[in-house]
C-alpha cells in the first residue's frame, strides 16, 4: 500500500458525527423518497449464470466488486458453509446486478458481495487472511484495473489455502465429507461433484435503466432497499457502488492522506464513508456550485454520475486531486469544528474550503489555492452569523451561498 494511505479500521471509529446529520441529507425526508420513480426508469431482468461462467467473467473484469468501504468481511466457517450449501444443491438467495453503460455483459455486484467472493475464492483455491489490514489491501486491488489477481492470489502474506472447515453433523456427530477439501480435492475425488459445482445456475437480477437519459436514483433507491433487511447502507456508500470510477479512486485515495485525517480529526476512515462524503461535498461545491439549487443528495448523485464518461475527464481529476492536496497542506493543523462543541463540521469545513480554493479552480490552477490564516479562520468559527446559518439547513442553496461570502469577506 502507498505510504499515504491508511488502512481501515471498523472499531476505531463509529461515526464522524457533524451538523447536516440531521437536515435533509441525512435525515431521509421527502428527498429520499424515490419510490415513485422504480416501475419507471427501471428494468429488472432475470440473466442467470452457472458458476463456471461467472468465475470467467470476474476474471475478465465483466463482474465487478465495487467500491464499497467495506472489504471481504465472512470468516473461513461462514464461507464453508456457504460452499458446503452449493455441494449439497440447496437453495440460495438471488444477486443483484446492474448492468455498467460500457456495454452488454459487464455488471457491477448491487447484492451478494459476500457471497459472491466466497465462491470466486474457493475456486482459486485462496482465503484471505481474517486480518482488516490485509483484507482492505486485497479490496483495493480487485477495484483496481491494472494490478494482476493471478499475482495476488499467489501472494501467501495475504492469502491462505481454502480448505473447508466444516462442523460435523448434529445428529450423528459425522465428519461432513467436504470437510478439509479444497476445490482441487473435490475434483481428483469426484469428478461429477466438481462439475455439478461449476454448473451449478447463480440466479440474478439485471438492472437496467429504461434508456440512458435517466437519472440515477431509481438505482440509488434499489440499493438501499435491498440493504435495508441487515446493517444499513449510508447514502455515500451506496453512491461508491454505484458511481465506481478513477474519481472515485482519487476520492479514497485523497481520503487516506495523513493532512486530511488530521483535519477531520480521525485516525482511520470512517465506516460508512462520512468523511468520503464531507470531501465530496466540498469538491462538488467548488465544481458545480451554479448548478446547485438545493437537494444534496441528488447533486451529489449527479456529480458523481458525471466521472463515469472517462472521456476527457483525466485533467479534471487531476485538477481536483492538485487543488485538494495544496488545501490539506495549508489546512494541516488546523480545525474546523462546531463551535463550543469538539466535533467536525461539515458546512464549515466546506465554506472554508470554497472561500480558499474558488479562484484556484476558476484559473484552473492549484498554486491558486489561498494560504488559511490561523487568526482570519478562528475569527470566522466564532462568528455569530455562522452559528445562525448553521441553525437554519445546511444544505439550503441560499444558506451555503451566505456560509461562503461570510468565508471570503472574513478569510480573503
Amino acid at each position: 500500500m502507498a505510504e499515504t494511505e491508511v488502512p481501515e479500521k471498523p472499531s476505531a471509529v463509529d461515526e464522524m458525527i457533524d451538523d447536516a446529520k440531521d437536515d435533509e441529507y441525512y435525515s431521509g425526508n421527502a428527498e429520499d423518497d424515490h419510490s415513485s420513480l422504480l416501475k419507471n426508469e427501471l428494468i429488472l431482468l432475470p440473466n442467470d449464470f452457472n458458476i463456471a461462467t461467472t468465475i470467467y467473467f470476474m476474471d475478465k473484469g465483466r463482474i465487478r466488486i465495487p467500491s464499497f468501504q467495506r472489504h471481504f468481511q465472512w470468516d473461513l466457517k461462514k464461507s464453508s458453509l456457504f460452499i458446503d450449501t452449493i455441494l449439497c444443491g440447496l437453495p440460495m438467495p438471488s444477486f443483484f446486478f446492474q448492468e455498467n453503460k460500457e456495454g452488454e455483459n459487464r455488471f457491477k455486484i448491487l447484492d451478494g458481495q459476500q457471497r459472491l467472493l466466497t465462491i470466486y475464492f474457493f475456486v482459486k483455491g485462496r482465503y484471505p487472511k481474517n486480518n482488516d489490514r490485509i483484507r482492505e489491501q486485497i479490496r483495493s486491488v480487485m477495484i483496481d484495473d491494472s494490478i494482476s489477481m493471478k499475482e495476488m492470489f499467489m501472494n501467501d502474506d495475504l492469502f491462505v489455502n481454502f480448505k473447508l472447515n466444516l462442523p460435523k453433523g448434529h445428529s450423528n456427530n459425522k465428519e461432513n465429507k467436504f470437510n478439509g477439501m479444497s476445490y482441487k480435492d473435490i475434483e481428483d475425488d469426484d469428478r461429477e461433484q466438481k462439475e455439478n459445482f461449476d454448473f451449478t445456475t447463480l440466479h440474478i437480477i439485471n438492472i437496467k435503466k429504461r434508456n440512458n437519459r435517466d437519472g440515477d436514483n431509481g438505482i440509488f433507491e434499489i440499493y438501499k432497499r435491498l440493504n435495508s433487511g441487515g446493517v444499513n447502507l449510508a447514502a455515500q456508500q451506496i453512491r461508491a457502488a454505484m458511481y465506481d470510477s478513477e474519481f472515485y479512486k482519487i476520492l479514497y485515495k485523497l481520503n487516506k492522506n495523513p493532512a486530511w485525517r488530521s483535519i477531520v480529526g480521525k485516525e482511520y476512515p470512517n465506516k460508512k464513508m462520512y468523511d468520503i462524503e464531507a470531501l465530496l461535498r466540498a469538491i462538488a461545491l467548488l465544481v458545480w456550485i451554479d448548478n446547485y439549487k438545493g437537494g444534496m443528495k441528488t447533486f451529489l448523485n449527479n456529480f458523481s454520475c458525471n466521472f463515469l464518461d472517462k472521456t476527457d475527464k483525466e485533467k479534471e481529476i487531476k485538477l481536483i486531486e492538485d487543488i485538494c492536496l495544496v488545501f490539506f497542506k495549508k489546512a494541516s493543523g488546523k480545525t474546523f469544528l462546531k463551535k463550543n462543541m469538539n466535533k467536525f463540521s461539515v458546512p464549515t469545513f466546506e465554506s472554508v474550503f470554497l472561500a480558499i480554493c474558488e479562484e484556484a479552480w476558476k484559473k484552473q490552477s492549484a498554486s491558486k489555492v489561498k494560504d488559511i490564516d490561523s487568526k482570519k479562520l478562528n475569527t470566522f468559527l466564532n462568528n455569530s452569523s455562522l452559528e445562525d446559518y448553521l441553525q437554519e439547513g445546511t444544505t439550503n442553496a441560499n444558506n451555503i451561498q451566505k456560509r461562503l461570502t461570510l468565508a471570503k469577506k472574513t478569510l480573503l
